[in-house]
């Protein structure tokens, strides 16, 4: 178990740095950097330590003998702002993504499924008695602010709840209105983003076609209509009335999937090769791309949905 989770944010942040200028470094390059960081802290022993841990995180793989950022080890980084040690945004980030599900840390969960919901504090309780031989299990989640100990007893920090209830597979636990409404608002902002990415998008790629009028009327059409199966209005080709619907999709970080209506599903069957969805993710980052991740034409053609009767959303997997 590594001592302090904070000396994996030096290894991210050089390996996004040389990244850019070569294919990658070694292992053996890569320590005398790490070392310019934490140069009193972190010994050769501790330094394979974090590396393993960071391998384990998938958030840099070994290809050859290169060590490359993944995906999401560059979501960590680009959301960094200042200061060595990781952000609770990045805290977070990687609990959710490199964490939780990761069968390497699968311990974790078996851990988590020993709580159980106290009324009283409305969240989820272990006596630390019952908890010795989980020890590097405490440390990590203590670490990464997952749990807390509060006099004899280790809580979930309310925003874990959630997925321990969902591991326990029992009955949900009470959500308020205003923990609703702050997870709603967050997914109207990222939405909102990608939807004003997705306009300056096709208008600079009209302009590129020399279709200078067409990019001046492409618009959102999301905040007047909510029910048209698609968010912005463009052109494929030179026309007077827009001729692509586009459909935009966004995720905060670096997740690859969405959730499509039966209303859009309806909506790209009947618009066909006017239809298209633009999916964009990492909206969250400080650094957002500049382009769809993936774009999307005639879906209902080459999508394909399980029929489904009393079905009213699909998940869709990049």
């Amino acid at each position: 178990m590594i001592k302090n989770v904070n000396d994996i944010s030096p290894f991210l942040e050089i390996l996004k740095t040389k990244t850019l200028r070569k294919d990658g470094l070694t292992k053996k390059i890569l320590y005398p950097f790490v070392r310019k960081f934490l140069p009193l802290s972190l010994h050769a022993s501790d330094f394979d330590e974090v590396y393993e841990f960071g391998l384990n995180l998938n958030l840099y793989i070994e290809q050859g003998n290169r060590v490359k950022l993944t995906p999401k080890g560059s979501s960590v980084v680009d959301m960094k702002h200042s200061g060595i040690d990781l952000t609770p945004e990045q805290k977070k980030y990687i609990v959710d993504n490199c964490i939780f599900e990761n069968i390497k840390f699968q311990n974790i969960t078996r851990f988590l499924k020993n709580f159980v919901f106290e009324k009283k504090t409305e969240s989820y309780v272990i006596s630390t008695k019952k908890t010795k031989i989980f020890e590097n299990e405490i440390n990590l989640l203590y670490k990464f602010g997952i749990i807390k100990r509060t006099g004899s007893f280790w809580v979930i920090e309310s925003d874990y709840l959630d997925y321990v209830e969902q591991i326990k597979e029992g009955v949900p636990k009470p959500m308020t209105q205003k923990q609703l409404e702050a997870i709603l608002a967050e997914q109207k902002r990222i939405g909102d983003l990608a939807e004003e990415f997705t306009v300056e998008y096709e208008k600079k790629r009209l302009r590129k076609k020399k279709l200078n009028s067409e990019s001046k009327k492409v618009q959102k059409i999301s905040t007047k209509y909510v029910n048209k199966g698609y968010d912005v209005e463009s052109f494929s080709k030179k026309g007077k009335e827009a001729n692509l619907f586009i459909e935009v999709k966004g995720r905060k970080w670096d997740l690859t999937s969405f959730i499509i209506s039966i209303n859009e599903i309806k909506t790209a069957k009947r618009l066909g090769e006017k239809y298209a969805i633009y999916f964009w993710n990492n909206v969250g980052s400080k650094n957002p791309p500049k382009e769809p991740l993936k774009i999307i034409n005639d879906p209902f053609r080459k999508l394909s949905f399980d029929e489904c009767k009393n079905c009213l959303n699909f998940l869709v997997e990049i």
